[in-house]
């Protein structure tokens, strides 16, 4: 009994992820598409993806590594560059 119930999960988890692999690629497929392209199902799978809390965490920490590995200064209302105030916002712990 417990092996067929593991069984059935496993077979079911793998219909989902095969599922959800042919629903990116026809995604992509149609927003490539040069005569008809349809963004939609992409966006669609964009927000759905983007509300699975490690895949969102994993993106947010994407994000951060590319802002800290970005060089910036701040600037001043007259276009001049204020060192000090960059030397400190980068020590804040932001960056």
């Amino acid at each position: 009994m417990k092996t067929q119930l593991i069984n059935k999960i496993i077979r079911r988890q793998s219909g989902i992820y095969r599922k959800d692999f042919t629903d990116w690629k026809n995604a992509q497929l149609q927003a490539q598409s040069v005569e008809n392209p349809r963004q939609y199902l992409l966006q669609n799978l964009y927000c759905e993806v983007m509300q699975d809390a490690l895949m969102s965490s994993q993106v947010d920490t994407l994000r951060i590594g590319k802002l800290k590995a970005s060089d910036f200064d701040l600037i001043t209302k007259d276009g001049k560059t204020d060192e000090q105030a960059t030397k400190d916002f980068k020590n804040k712990g932001f960056f």
